[in-house]
């Protein structure tokens, strides 16, 4: 067979290392995602604060050649631009949506300027000396390692610490766990802070993982599709880790595809498309959830009209 991939077990291969490195930055925003979530905060900054840790990661990396301060750099982006829309949106109730597309907008436009200014080179910059986080294996990183410890952490700390279980409390019914003593937007504030700092390692992933660049708009949507998997998980990090990797996957199935001479359109877009299908998929199933929990409620309440007649 010609072309790049010489056998099946090379193409599998390529598949899955491509794969985890395709996901890794989602998985980690896609985490911090599902923590908003079960407070019952949509953060719609995603795509924002992983832009913006990128680029943080990437200035501070190529400054003092340390990818680690670079890492640093960008966990402190994403925490101080997530405390910007908690404060936005949980204090002063300003409209999660409008506030997120906002910031998503601002910060491409910021990190544009920036990176003009500073490095005198629109569009995009290599660096010499921001160096990248070190191999596990391949083109796998030790952080797509811990992208998927966060993931399970996260689980147990959804369903298994009394922690997890006011954040859902609070995320199902806000007066409720306020009646009861829990403070609400103090638990708002840590889980928006808390997809932050993901955000922030998820960023740093972008820049410092493969050829040391940083160009305008290079996270190129995944926050969005982040979004996309804690729409689809209901907030549960297991879940939406899950379909993180299925967004990565895809992508990687798409750019082999490209070896075989499918338009570079196509597979380009396949993951979007992906995402785009999964929504519609979870839409229709939840309508179909909704439609049969009212139709037993009405049989129940006929059934108990019959019994007291």
């Amino acid at each position: 067979m010609n072309g790049e991939f010489a056998s099946i077990g090379a193409l599998l291969l390529f598949v899955v290392v491509a794969g985890f490195q395709s996901a890794t930055p989602i998985m980690f925003a896609a985490t911090g995602g599902s923590f908003s979530a079960q407070v019952n905060v949509f953060n719609v900054a995603l795509e924002a604060l992983l832009l913006g840790s990128a680029f943080a990661a990437f200035l501070v990396a190529d400054a003092t050649t340390s990818v680690w301060l670079g890492l640093l750099a960008a966990m402190l982006t994403g925490t101080l631009l997530a405390a910007l829309f908690a404060f936005l949106t949980v204090t002063l109730g300003a409209n999660e949506i409008v506030i997120g597309f906002a910031m998503n907008i601002a910060v491409v436009g910021l990190t544009a300027v920036l990176l003009t200014t500073i490095f005198d080179s629109p569009g995009s910059y290599l660096s010499a000396t921001a160096g990248k986080f070190p191999m596990l294996y391949s083109d796998i990183g030790w952080l797509a390692v811990l992208a998927v410890a966060l993931v399970l952490l996260g689980h147990l700390h959804t369903f298994h610490t009394r922690a997890g279980l006011r954040m859902r409390a609070i995320g199902q019914d806000p007066a409720a766990a306020l009646a009861a003593g829990l403070r609400v937007n103090s638990y708002k504030y840590r889980a928006v802070l808390m997809s932050g700092l993901l955000c922030g390692i998820g960023g740093a992933v972008l820049p410092l993982s493969g050829l040391q660049l940083f160009s305008v708009g290079m996270t190129a949507g995944i926050g969005f599709i982040a979004i996309a998997a804690v729409i689809l998980a209901d907030g549960r990090p297991l879940l939406a880790g899950a379909a993180a990797l299925f967004f990565g996957f895809t992508s990687a199935i798409g750019i082999a595809l490209q070896t075989y001479g499918f338009p570079n359109e196509l597979v380009l877009s396949l993951p979007y498309v992906a995402t785009v299908v999964a929504l519609f998929v979870k839409a229709y199933v939840t309508r179909r959830r909704a439609a049969a929990a009212k139709a037993a409620q009405r049989e129940r309440g006929q059934a108990r009209i019959l019994v007291n007649a």
